[in-house]
């Protein structure tokens, strides 16, 4: 990720024609990957404290307190990455 991540930015500044392209299909790909660990472990220890416990910042979501809460970070998860997607799909970036 910390290459490919690399590699893009690199290209930003070597292929001005291209880039409002090149950084909406990095947005709607690496977006998924980006906030997966971020959000695992901000819902793991929101999730423990909300147990009684202190949650461990594990980067997968771990089923703590019920299977409920477990699903719930997914249907949270997957709102936001997809509105994300949308975001990037609707609205170009301009770069002077």
């Amino acid at each position: 990720m910390l290459a490919g991540s690399g590699f893009f930015f690199l290209s930003l500044f070597t292929h001005r024609p291209k880039k409002e392209r090149a950084v909406r299909l990095f947005l709607r790909v690496n977006v998924w990957i980006l906030l997966f660990i971020p959000l695992s472990c901000l819902w793991n220890i929101l999730s423990g404290l909300a147990g009684g416990y202190w949650g461990l910042p594990a980067p997968i979501p771990l089923p703590g307190n019920s299977i409920l809460l477990f699903l719930l970070f997914w249907v949270i998860y997957i709102t936001v990455c997809a509105a994300a997607d949308l975001f990037a799909r609707k609205y170009p970036f301009h770069f002077s």
